[in-house]
């Protein structure tokens, strides 16, 4: 006989060890029993740490950020290159853990598939079996009514007393041994119980569906979240900084419940396989024999549970298809065989579907078949899915903390960003342009009232700098010194350098503003004539 065994893992023992608490701070029994009301209490206490430091951390994020709102802006900005880095060290712990969520996430899913798988297999071997005695019992009616029926009416033709007793005793045999045989049969329908396993997977299985997509959509958001961090800081961008921050504290609550969720499942799974036979004795209480039950869930001898009935079943049709042999016999000296040949081929072919039906009931109800199907849903839910729970309480808690931890060093990180100032593209061989500081007025209007001259020196040296051709108006020469000397004005320009180009971004909003500071032709033609 080849079995599988269950092997308690070190996962399920520390899970197990978990102190269960009820509500009232009281020590409470470890056995799973979701009934009990302090074992559910126990399991609530533990989930609901998480959700508790969860509320903590929105209450001091509340009150820093009611703090920074009263508080001024900073005047002078700092440097954020160790912030940036920290975050950066954050959000990549936090996907390191999200990767091993996803991993948690569909091992989970798998063990969870192998334990519906098993029931599927295991409710079909039930109903097989069912639809088989069935199938036995009405033989057995047929062949006490029917068949031994209509041989007995044709044996009632023989004139011999004697031999018309004793083959009356034969066929009373035949109704006796399928009475007997009916008997076990009933045994086997009443021993395998009545309860249909179809329902209970299926509620699995849409549980299950629903937890793994709830926690791949949380996993998928988060990732993003992350991206989000990542960008902001490697672009230096409030808005997706602050964009990240917000939704990730909006999400965070849902991280922090799946992290007490799954340790309040945790909890639950390591007590349910520090002893799965106690849980199935307990569910099935009442439904199947305590024996039968202890046949399947251990298997340590295969003529368990049915195999006695089974062999005394087979004993009963052998006894009644002898009896009908030593019948035939007894009728053959009478001229009666073409009368009995039809009864007794009947007769026949039912016994054989009978010890057919049996052999076949045999294989399906032997305990090897159901005990496999009951390791590897027990090794699915104590091996894989614990194994995908603990990865998957670490990815919650690690997140958790990281993205707390990345929203807090966000908000002192973009205070100290600066708003983007836009670049449009302009001429700068253009003389209207505005120039930066100390130029800004230089060659304009400006510039000849604050001197007192009585011309216009700029479009003096303007004018020799286009005489000059692709020479720029800025280089100093003699002729335009000349010329400034006789008008008397005298220009204030840094010594030792050239003006930078004319144009200064965001000096001037508009156009307009520039013209209207810019001289304007007619104006320079008035004052030169004067």
């Amino acid at each position: 006989m080849s079995t599988v065994q269950y092997h308690q893992t070190w996962l399920v023992d520390f899970f197990h060890s978990f102190p269960h608490i009820d509500l009232t701070f009281q020590y409470t029994n470890s056995t799973f029993d979701p009934e009990r009301p302090t074992y559910r209490e126990a399991l609530i206490f533990f989930a609901a740490l998480p959700v508790l430091w969860c509320l903590i951390s929105l209450l001091l994020f509340s009150c820093y950020y009611v703090v920074q709102c009263c508080k001024d802006k900073p005047k002078k900005r700092r440097k954020t290159g160790c912030l940036k880095v920290f975050i950066g060290v954050m959000v990549t712990l936090g996907c390191a853990a999200l990767a091993f969520g996803f991993y948690g996430n569909e091992e989970t899913h798998d063990g969870v598939d192998d334990l519906a798988d098993s029931l599927a297999d295991t409710n079909q071997t039930l109903q097989n079996a069912k639809h088989t005695l069935t199938v036995l019992d009405r033989l057995a009616d047929q062949i006490s009514k029917r068949g031994v029926q209509a041989l007995e009416n044709v044996t009632d033709t023989i004139g011999n007393q004697t031999v018309s007793h004793s083959i009356h005793n034969l066929i009373q045999s035949i109704i006796d041994k399928s009475a007997e045989f009916r008997t076990d049969i009933k045994v086997l329908q009443n021993d395998t119980g009545g309860f249909d396993l179809h329902v209970i997977k299926q509620e699995i299985d849409l549980i299950e569906f629903y937890r793994w997509l709830a926690t791949l959509i949380l996993n998928t958001v988060f990732v993003f979240l992350n991206l989000l961090f990542l960008i902001g800081i490697a672009k230096s961008s409030k808005c997706v900084l602050v964009t990240a921050a917000v939704g990730s504290l909006c999400c965070l609550i849902f991280m922090w419940g799946a992290s007490g969720f799954y340790i309040g499942v945790s909890m639950a799974t390591g007590d349910l396989c520090s002893d799965p036979d106690l849980f199935v004795r307990r569910t099935v209480s009442g439904t199947v024999k305590k024996d039968v039950l202890q046949a399947y869930l251990t298997c340590t001898d295969n003529t368990k549970p049915f195999t006695e009935s089974i062999v005394k079943a087979n004993e009963a049709v052998a006894q009644a298809t002898s009896a009908l042999n030593k019948t035939v016999a007894l009728a053959k000296p009478y001229n009666i065989s073409n009368k009995i040949r039809k009864p007794v081929a009947y007769l026949r072919q039912e016994l054989k579907y009978v010890v057919s039906n049996l052999t076949a009931l045999n294989d399906v109800v032997n305990c090897e078949h159901i005990h496999n199907n009951y390791v590897k849903s027990v090794n699915g839910i104590c091996d894989k899915a614990m194994i995908g729970l603990a990865f998957m309480c670490l990815m919650s808690l690690i997140v958790g903390l990281t993205v707390t931890f990345a929203i807090a060093f966000a908000s002192r990180t973009w205070p100290h960003f600066g708003k983007r100032r836009g670049y449009y593209p302009v001429d700068d061989t253009d003389p209207f342009l505005p120039r930066p500081p100390p130029y800004e007025s230089y060659g304009t209007m400006r510039s000849y009232e604050r001197e007192g001259g009585n011309s216009v020196p700029s479009l003096s040296r303007r004018s020799v700098g286009s005489e000059q051709g692709s020479r720029p108006f800025w280089i100093e020469d003699t002729t335009a010194k000349s010329v400034n000397e006789e008008s008397g004005a005298t220009l204030n320009l840094p010594m030792g350098e050239s003006p930078p180009p004319a144009y200064h971004p965001g000096r001037y909003s508009s156009m307009q503003q520039y013209n209207n500071l810019a001289p304007h032709p007619g104006a320079m033609q008035g004052s030169s004539e004067t």
